[in-house]
């Protein structure tokens, strides 16, 4: 088989309910793929042999799927390990359904405006000039390796959060602090009155996507 995404390459099992299950590569030999047991496994699921799962992935190219069947379990030293063997082809799937988790914490976003050239219409280059004194905080909700949902106490009809802003997003995972410009793509009443949802959407490097992608598998 091929297009298998390299040993220690973080990936996912996705259910028939569509829940996705953070793992990682351990081998694929005789054609049976090893991953670790994957994480947040349900308490009131059974998971036996011969329960079928897509297997996925992210890489630069875009995101891959593997329908595959559970075919076992075994520990090798401390590391729990499923084997899955193949259940299809491996396809290509929607750059929009990268993989979400739950994530709390605090972000700081600051508006970035336009600059203007002087003597001339039109934003200077970069138009990155974060605006001083418009910072606020959120909360976040979920997290992928390209955007982030966060609950902000603004109103819907704050021309910070309108949808196409861009801001200057600061948060942390871990030890890793992250400081990326976003740009608001979805906007929605909050669960009280005074606050908003909003879905900011990263335009980041490589070298950031992965450092999220890590985290978030």
């Amino acid at each position: 088989m091929t297009s298998l995404p390299p040993i220690g390459a973080p990936v996912a099992l996705r259910d028939a309910d569509s829940r996705n299950y953070p793992s990682r590569m351990e081998g694929y030999e005789d054609g049976v793929i090893t991953v670790a047991r994957p994480s947040g496994l349900l308490a009131s699921v059974t998971y036996r042999d011969g329960m079928g799962f897509d297997l996925t992935w992210t890489m630069q190219t875009g995101i891959y799927v593997l329908p595959v069947v559970l075919v076992g379990a075994s520990t090798d030293g401390r590391v729990r390990l499923w084997h899955l063997e193949s259940d299809g082809e491996v396809r290509t799937q929607q750059r929009r359904d990268y993989v979400r988790v739950p994530l709390s914490g605090l972000i700081r976003m600051t508006p970035i405006l336009d600059e203007v050239r002087p003597g001339g219409p039109g934003p200077a280059e970069p138009p990155e000039a974060p605006a001083p004194g418009l910072e606020f905080e959120g909360g976040l909700i979920d997290l992928s390796e390209v955007a982030a949902q966060c609950a902000v106490p603004l109103d819907l009809r704050d021309p910070r959060i309108a949808v196409g802003a861009q801001l200057q997003c600061r948060f942390a995972i871990a030890d890793d602090d992250f400081d990326l410009v976003g740009i608001v793509a979805i906007l929605r009443a909050g669960a009280s009155a005074g606050e908003s949802r909003v879905v900011v959407r990263f335009g980041h490097s490589e070298i950031a996507a992965s450092a999220l992608r890590r985290h978030v598998f």
